[in-house]
């Protein structure tokens, strides 16, 4: 441990950090804690000489604790600074002046990008950090907008929501990680552009130097597949991406290719490298070389709009350059930690991003297992000794991901390996020749020629992906593993591989007991969802979703005709069918029900299941309101939206529950919601989310 000194107090502080938001904390009172903990390790630092050795370890726990608390206070007070400006302030509609802090994203209907907000109204000034979403209606003005317009916009600005079903994909926390929390639609007579180029003279420099290698390509009429792919390998930009072809690179195992990192990073070192050996070894050429190395991967780190894992790969290779340059030995270990503490002290949201933390798990991944893995098996053989290093760096970058590409992707490639050999090469292939097309494009015959190569090689590596993806067995889907049991995963694989280098017998047995306490976990969910069984009904735009749920099988009765419902539905449902280890599911259409199942009974549009008993009414039945045999109803579902008139009923139903679906009409289920807090009846509006009915 003493050879890596961040190891522990960045542990505590990442601690720290994550715990803000998790917890509810009186902040003055973190802060007195902080400060008597200084008073306590300064008392040890002055008295070290009369304190016992055997309580040496109190002076680590309280620089721990220091460090803890710090990070609880620097992400509180970082909130404090990107969300500065009062939410009643954004949240009506207004004129604001806006500057975009992103190059804009072109989707199907509209221009996406993140702003700041520089005015709000007619005379109040903002000097803010504050961030919001806007989304421009696309026209030919919107296709033209730019990293650092300022914008007018009138509009309204909304929170961001949180999911309304359970297990729902969370894009109000993946955006508040993005120092992000409010959002607008913009239509097309209501904005202006007031002012260009406003932003970083810099980032403006970068993104107008992509736009024009992206258009390069674009000239030479590369097919849209293989743009898309050269665009994302080479200059970090995804969106031209096909989504059929990112699925097969994702199930194969190689969707890391597609993201610009710290392979793509360390090629263009490698030949920047090359092209500047001339400057010689000398102190004066090696600090030359060193600030144009530096400038080279900082600039080409902006260009491809800073990601995590280029931040990642940039700030490593940035110590690495200057250990190099003073003859100072750099261990990777200390270089890979350096790196993390700066990118978090910066911006401390980046510790969610999912890259960032596949990022630095498969470096310190293949930094610590490659070289063992390599050493077990050294085939004389050059071509069998590449093939076999290739490999090792896969399974190793491989072992420590898979605990969290399980818990967020809830799938695993089985053929990762056989990818990882052959695609590697490829990229480079694909790097290198992109380049050359970008430097030699003025050439004719010769820009041709590279292009046809370029082509040829994306074409290869897009091939691969799809034949290793739609080989027999490729992918595990539907993998369950909560974030609790991902974490008690990597304590027993990691206790395990330390078991390993060390055969010390305390590891295995501590490893042993951590394996018996996940697989104990994971069989008590199993378990858990096996003898479960809930109602709920879902919050979908639009449409009447009920969800009956026994043990491992669902039953869906939707608005949607059941034929198509599987496939309509499959973007609401399918975490929740994941979490809940559904094997089987069975979709009915709401209007044509009839149908008696092992524990559901449902005729004439009411429904039993679990001894609950529920209307479900719509514009098709509710002028046979009278002729519903007397039953207690637990709940009364409204959907389609009908004209319903409470007073005429509500002395009958008074005891029930109604449940608006959102497939009826917003004003009209204000009107609902407003008549029964009026008179005491109980509801609830789906348009809120998902109600879970357990039994």
């Amino acid at each position: 441990m003493k050879q890596y000194p961040l190891l522990r107090p960045l542990f505590a502080f990442v601690v720290g950090l994550v715990s803000v938001g998790s917890y509810i904390f009186d902040f003055k009172a973190i802060a007195l804690l902080l400060f008597i903990l200084l008073l306590l390790f300064v008392g040890i630092v002055i008295f070290r000489n009369k304190i016992s050795y055997k309580y040496r370890w109190i002076k680590g726990v309280v620089v721990l604790l220091q460090f803890l608390i710090i990070g609880l206070l620097y992400k509180s007070a970082y909130n404090s600074f990107v969300f500065d400006i009062p939410q009643d302030d954004i949240l009506s509609e207004k004129c604001f002046v806006v500057r975009l802090a992103e190059e804009p994203v072109m989707k199907k209907k509209s221009v996406k990008s993140t702003a700041y907000v520089e005015l709000i109204g007619q005379s109040q000034f903002v000097n803010s950090k504050e961030k919001v979403l806007i989304y421009f209606k696309k026209d030919s003005l919107s296709e033209n907008l730019k990293y650092g317009d300022k914008v007018a916009v009138f509009t309204t600005f909304r929170q961001l929501q949180a999911p309304l079903n359970p297990y729902e994909f969370d894009f109000r926390k993946h955006m508040l990680n993005k120092a992000v929390r409010n959002q607008a639609y913009v239509n097309a007579d209501n904005w202006e552009i007031l002012d260009r180029n406003k932003g970083s003279s810099l980032r403006s420099f970068a993104f107008d130097l992509r736009r024009n290698f992206m258009q390069i390509f674009e000239n030479f009429g590369m097919d849209i597949h293989e743009m898309g792919v050269t665009t994302a390998i080479l200059l970090g930009y995804d969106e031209n991406l096909d989504p059929e072809l990112s699925k097969y690179y994702t199930g194969a195992g190689i969707s890391h290719i597609l993201c610009v990192s710290g392979m793509h990073v360390g090629i263009l070192m490698l030949l920047m490298s090359f092209f500047l050996s001339f400057l010689g070894n000398t102190k004066r050429g090696k600090i030359i070389r060193m600030i144009i190395l530096m400038s080279f991967i900082w600039f080409y780190a902006l260009i491809t709009g800073l990601s995590p894992s280029v931040l990642r790969a940039a700030t490593m290779f940035s110590f690495v350059i200057i250990g190099q340059t003073f003859n100072r030995k750099v261990s990777i270990y200390n270089s890979l930690l350096a790196s993390f503490f700066l990118l978090v002290v910066i911006d401390p949201n980046v510790i969610f991003n999912v890259g960032f933390q596949l990022s630095y798990l498969a470096v310190f991944s293949i930094v610590w297992l490659q070289k063992p893995l390599y050493e077990i098996w050294q085939p004389k053989n050059k071509l069998l000794s590449y093939i076999w290093k290739l490999a090792s760096v896969s399974i190793a970058a491989q072992i420590l991901t898979t605990p969290i590409t399980m818990f967020y992707f809830k799938q695993f490639p089985n053929y990762f390996l056989i990818s990882n050999i052959v695609t590697p090469l490829i990229s480079s292939v694909v790097m290198y020749l992109g380049i050359a097309v970008i430097i030699f494009s003025f050439i004719p015959y010769l820009s041709n020629a590279l292009v046809w190569l370029l082509a040829k090689s994306v074409a290869a590596m897009n091939g691969v992906a799809e034949t290793v993806y739609k080989m027999p067995g490729s992918l595990t889907t539907n993998i369950d593993i909560s974030f609790e049991s991902s974490m008690i995963l990597y304590v027993a694989m990691i206790l395990s591989l330390v078991f390993v280098f060390t055969k010390r017998k305390s590891f295995m047995w501590t490893a042993l007991a951590v394996w018996i306490m996940f697989w104990g976990y994971i069989s008590w969910d199993k378990y858990s969802d096996r003898n479960s069984n809930e109602m709920i009904f879902f919050s979908v735009n639009n449409e009447s979703v009920i969800g009956i749920k026994t043990g491992e099988e669902m039953s869906i009765i939707s608005s949607v005709p059941s034929d198509i419902a599987q496939t309509s539905l499959e973007f609401q449902l399918s975490n929740y069918m994941v979490k809940n280890r559904i094997k089987e599911s069975n979709y009915s259409y709401i209007d044509s029900l009839n149908t008696t199942e092992s524990n559901i009974y449902i005729d004439d549009n009411i429904l039993h299941f679990g001894g609950n008993t529920i209307l479900l009414l719509s514009r098709n039945n509710i002028r046979n309101l009278s002729l519903f045999p007397e039953f207690d109803f637990d709940y009364i579902y409204i959907y389609g939206n009908p004209y319903v008139d409470f007073s005429k009923f509500e002395d009958k139903f008074s005891d029930a529950q109604f449940i608006f679906a959102t497939s009826n009409r917003p004003y009209r289920i204000e009107e609902w919601t407003a008549y029964c807090s009026e008179h005491g009846l109980k509801y609830i509006n789906l348009h809120e989310g998902a109600y879970r009915v357990k039994l």
